[in-house]
């Protein structure tokens, strides 16, 4: 019996001969998600039951997955490691409706890179002792990452990339393989004695293991302090396409999308073929890009989990290299704008020796923490502004379209007042100069790596949607917005649509607004007027890409218009502080 598991009966919230029908459903859940375990994941789990199903549901930093958790389970439970990640997962169900959730605490955090919890453990375990010969995917690609030799020898998933939002997981475990790995590699060791990487060849892999799935491409293993990695890819990247292969000073060892991806980064940046000094796969799922000219410092790239992965991964390589070319803080540049690789995010630049500590709990978001992170952007901006400001921002034609894909989500008597509210705006914004900055693209306090005392700002990481066009204020809102919704435990939705009649808000975000508007050169009325298309921008991502918020929209959209008259409705007013509700 699982311990969890066993636990939740001898509490009364399950029936053994419940959950021993269901754990058939489990094991088919495990067969399609893959079990991502980081040093820096904490997990929740959710189970919840019926007379007819029983689902699971984890998250983490990393990833989440889930059969299902609709609304016809009697009851969900949620496994979490510790009281905050129970107050966390509680809010969130919550904010989807599930009121009748009942939580339970077990054990100690699982974050220390050794502990595994145990239903997820005993969970895999059976799993890969009824599947001793691999499980194939369910659109017959092969990818995986096994890591972690279990005390009985089993090997556990780990860290495996999707494609098309499919996850795959892969049970290619036998008993005895620990002893047939260690008897053929430790003399292949030898070989590169000081070295911790070595490359084998997939022939032999197949013949030490046994393997007989789909053809593979590439194996990476890793011996460090008597603990054996190892690393299974297909031909088929986690759908990128092409092979599994590495570049090492523009050596191409096999790999079509490495290729390609090489190309395209020259082709785009203009950056000479000898200066990329290093491309190439870590795992299956991490991608490595290295320059001449900052050897120190590179970028790591996780495979994404989506389509137009490639796209994805090669927007981020050439957003390092871009970042990389400007020397708009001299030698300090590169290293404030690297960080170490420590989240389990998708993408992430990387400094070697860089380390630091994250905000994950609403209780570390000191005024300290607030205002070096807004320092910091304020420095990032400052510098880049004069770099990226070659051409102003197009405002007038982002504000039409804007309010333009707005008045079409709305009924038509607000037509006409759409158009007045854009012509305002456009007269407003367009009189002044909006230089284009280095934007982040991300930037939260889970993205920043802090000192032990949370007071100076090591590294910032998470570079992926960074764009050399970006638009000031955005950063900064998203970093305030964000704030408040780990403060609070509400959603964004929640969040944007009271933030404008919060005095409490203003009172906490004013100065940050004027000394950000200040430092950048714009009008600190226009704080305003971003925020209000950056709530635009949200309502139309949210609203009208995804049928299930329709209904929330509809409650919301009669209230739009009316808050954004009531904001712009005196101009003399424009000076922040007499916008500020309340004051």
């Amino acid at each position: 019996m699982v311990p969890v598991l066993k636990k939740l009966i001898d509490i009364g919230h399950a029936r053994q001969e419940d959950i021993l029908l269901r754990l058939e459903s489990i094991e088919e859940y495990i067969r399609a998600t893959p079990y991502l375990h980081t040093k820096y994941t904490a997990w929740k789990f959710f189970l919840g039951w019926n007379e007819r199903n029983l689902a699971v549901h984890f998250e983490s930093r990393l990833g989440m997955g889930s059969l299902s958790l609709s609304s016809d389970f009697a009851r969900v439970i949620c496994i979490c490691p510790n009281e905050e990640e129970r107050r966390y997962a509680s809010g969130r169900f919550e904010r989807m409706g599930r009121r009748n959730i009942q939580s339970l605490v077990i054990g100690e955090p699982w974050g220390d890179g050794e502990k595994i919890d145990a239903i997820s453990l005993e969970m895999i375990d059976r799993f890969m002792e009824r599947c001793p010969a691999g499980y194939k995917g369910v659109d017959g690609t092969l990818l995986a990452c096994l890591d972690r030799l279990s005390p009985s020898g089993t090997l556990f998933v780990s860290s495996l990339p999707a494609w098309g939002g499919r996850r795959l997981a892969v049970a290619c475990g036998l008993r005895s393989i620990r002893k047939r790995i260690e008897g053929a590699m430790l003399p292949t060791a030898s070989k590169y004695r000081g070295k911790v990487t070595f490359y084998p060849s997939v022939e032999n892999w197949n013949r030490i293991a046994g393997y007989s799935g789909p053809k593979m491409s590439h194996l990476r293993l890793r011996r460090n302090g008597g603990r054996i990695r190892f690393f299974i890819a297909s031909r088929l990247l986690g759908g990128v396409g092409g092979g599994v292969g590495f570049v090492y000073g523009n050596h191409l060892a096999g790999g079509d999308f490495l290729s390609l991806l090489a190309e395209g980064v020259q082709k785009k940046t203009g950056i000479d073929k000898a200066e990329i000094f290093e491309i190439r796969l870590c795992n299956p799922s991490v991608l490595l890009l290295k320059l001449r000219s900052f050897p120190s410092g590179f970028m790591v790239a996780r495979v994404p989990m989506h389509r137009n992965s490639e796209v994805r991964v090669e927007n981020a390589c050439i957003s390092a290299i871009r970042l990389h070319r400007m020397e708009w803080a001299g030698k300090e540049a590169i290293p404030q704008s690297l960080g170490k690789f420590s989240l389990g995010g998708y993408r992430v630049f990387l400094e070697e020796g860089k380390d630091g500590n994250i905000v994950d709990s609403p209780k570390k978001i000191s005024s300290g923490v607030v205002h070096a992170a807004v320092q910091w952007l304020i420095d990032l901006h400052q510098r880049t502004a004069s770099y990226c400001g070659a051409e102003d921002l197009p405002i007038k034609k982002y504000v039409t379209d804007s309010l333009d894909t707005l008045n079409s989500l709305l009924p038509e008597e607000d037509g006409e007042r759409i158009c007045r509210i854009r012509e305002f705006m456009c007269a407003r914004l367009c009189k002044g100069r909006i230089p284009k900055v280095f934007m982040h693209g991300d930037y939260k306090v889970e993205n920043i790596l802090f000192d032990d005392k949370f007071r100076k700002i090591r590294a910032v990481i998470d570079w992926d949607l960074a764009s050399e066009d970006g638009w000031p204020i955005v950063d900064l809102l998203y970093f305030i917005v964000y704030n408040e919704i780990m403060r609070t435990n509400r959603s964004s939705d929640s969040i944007l649509a009271s933030i404008f009649e919060s005095a409490e808000f203003w009172r906490r975000n004013e100065c940050l607004a004027l000394s950000y508007c200040q430092a950048i050169d714009i009008d600190p009325s226009d704080f305003f007027l971003f925020l209000i298309l950056f709530w635009v921008h949200h309502i139309m991502e949210r609203y009208s890409s995804d049928s299930r918020y329709l209904r929330e929209w509809r409650l919301h959209q009669s209230t739009v218009v009316k808050k954004i008259e009531n904001i712009l409705s005196d101009p003399r007013r424009f000076p922040v502080r007499s916008l500020l509700p309340g004051v």
